[in-house]
């Protein structure tokens, strides 16, 4: 949660230091082995017990910035700044951190995404293992487990570090939503929905009965024609 003033504040399940927090066991808690851990394919192995935090606690290493966008993964989290900036932590083995150096282990603390230094990121989503972000330029970069196409680049490779994806430069793109193996973006032009990444369910909208994975962003044609405002995946 962040408040007015942009200070963020953060509780629950720390098993992989989602939270931010940066203080070990402080004020954390055992859980059962085998509670409510996140699963992608290619993924990790649950730890033998599992760590929360019970009450709202500040996340401290950001005291400094105007947080004003949030986003909660499987295992990690991002917030975007007032000025564009983008920090992210927790789980980092597939990629979703954005910071190659972070590849190996939790990362407790909230670490600038370098790459994006440049782009004034406006929205952000994060997956099962993936992550997303939008810019003021309607740029879509995507990053951390591709193995269901969920990244857009049209292969199944993870990503260490943020990726434009080439498909949809020419859409300007004014939100993202990242699912659990598949993502969703809008069309700030004229409100068309593209989705792509695991088709399981129907959950890509695309009408054509593929129950595998849609490697590069596709339209909805169901849609068009209806200027949609807003767009979520679970």
């Amino acid at each position: 949660a962040a408040s007015r003033e942009g200070l963020l504040w953060s509780w629950g399940q720390n098993t992989y230091e989602q939270l931010g927090l940066g203080d070990g066991d402080a004020g954390q808690e055992n859980l059962a082995p085998g509670t409510g851990a996140a699963t992608c394919v290619g993924g990790h192995a649950a730890p033998s017990a599992r760590r929360c935090v019970r009450s709202p606690s500040q996340v401290s290493a950001l005291s400094a910035e105007k947080v004003t966008l949030l986003a909660a993964g499987g295992d990690h989290s991002a917030a975007g700044t007032a000025v564009g900036r983008v920090y992210t932590w927790g789980w980092a083995a597939q990629g979703q951190l954005g910071r190659p150096a972070d590849k190996n282990s939790p990362r407790s603390v909230p670490g600038l995404v370098a790459a994006l230094s440049d782009s004034r990121v406006t929205d952000l989503s994060c997956g099962a293992c993936h992550t997303l972000a939008c810019t003021a330029r309607g740029e879509v970069f995507s990053w951390g487990c591709g193995t269901n196409g969920e990244l857009g680049h049209g292969d199944s490779f993870n990503r260490h570090s943020p990726e434009l994806i080439e498909a949809l430069v020419t859409v300007h793109a004014c939100a993202v939503a990242a699912g659990e193996h598949h993502s969703v973006a809008l069309s700030a032009a004229d409100g068309a929905v593209f989705a792509w990444g695991h088709g399981r369910g129907g959950r890509l909208g695309l009408g054509n009965g593929e129950e595998g994975s849609a490697l590069l962003p596709q339209r909805v044609s169901a849609l068009s024609g209806v200027a949609i405002a807003s767009v979520a995946a679970g």
